[in-house]
């Protein structure tokens, strides 16, 4: 890298430009609104006189769930848009000189990037976290109703407290490792790098992370595969008692579920790039 040279954050890569722009903006704006409908609907007076025990994130396990996941939700949209803005107005400088006179890519280790590190991970943990949760809590109650597993809302409040705190934790370690392992680095221009995902396969603690990351991923991702599936073949064995028209429609949802799981989880595997880097 010379001292004259001049390089946007996404570099030549136009597509993820268009994807942190397209889906961030609509991410942010889906999971903003999903968040403001609940918080409203829960503090709207009007409806308490018309409900006698009326649902809401307070109350119902399965509502505060999907709040949350909206939230982790968010996290990723503000990490994409956070990413698209820094790719319009930071230029990464090649003229930032170290103490001993080396040149590192300003970018890697600026306070935005630890944040987007921070927000990426986060947002990654909690997706696949609730994720499972939900899918788990759905068949207990379809396929195990009376097993004494109920998810209440105080199980619930607990069990989301302590993954996010898990997460923040897994988050923040990786992103100061990163940061000193990008501190290290001379004219670095990878583009993990610039994406802000944790520096390479480098330390014992990213290399944990990211194969913990990656485990997580397909044991959520098949699991909730599986569970699904045995969900809708529940449903379908207890079909005799129900008209042919809910049943229908239940196993619809059912089917739908699944799909959407596959489609918009798969995103969650972007770590696997992570072992390119090993050979």
């Amino acid at each position: 890298m010379n001292a004259t040279e001049r390089i946007q954050v996404l570099q030549q890569f136009d597509s993820l430009r268009a994807v942190s722009w397209i889906i961030g903006i609509l991410a942010l704006i889906a999971n903003i609104s999903v968040i403001i409908w609940m918080v409203c609907y829960m503090y709207n007076p009007l409806r308490w006189f018309s409900q006698r025990n009326p649902r809401n994130i307070t109350n119902n396990p399965y509502l505060l769930i999907i709040f949350n996941l909206a939230v982790a939700d968010l996290l990723g949209a503000l990490y994409l848009i956070i990413l698209a803005i820094s790719d319009a107005t930071f230029k990464i400088n090649g003229d930032f000189q170290t103490p001993n006179g080396t040149y590192i890519n300003n970018w890697i280790v600026s306070p935005t990037c630890f944040l987007e590190r921070i927000l990426s991970q986060v947002s990654l943990l909690m997706s696949i976290f609730i994720t499972f949760f939900i899918t788990v809590s759905r068949f207990i109650q379809v396929v195990c109703p009376y097993s004494g597993l109920e998810v209440t809302i105080k199980k619930s409040r607990i069990a989301l407290l302590s993954l996010w705190i898990i997460s923040f934790t897994i988050a923040i370690v990786g992103a100061v490792e990163s940061s000193h392992v990008s501190l290290r680095k001379q004219d670095h221009l990878s583009i993990l790098g610039f994406l802000c995902q944790l520096e390479s396969l480098e330390t014992p603690v990213i290399i944990g992370i990211v194969y913990s990351e990656l485990l997580l991923g397909i044991i959520g991702y098949v699991g909730t595969i599986i569970l699904y599936l045995i969900i809708a073949c529940k449903l379908k064995k207890t079909r005799s008692s129900i008209n042919s028209i809910n049943r229908s429609k239940a196993e619809s949802k059912i089917h739908l579920i699944i799909a959407w799981i596959v489609l918009l989880r798969t995103q969650q595997y972007h770590d696997s790039s992570y072992i390119g880097k090993l050979s």
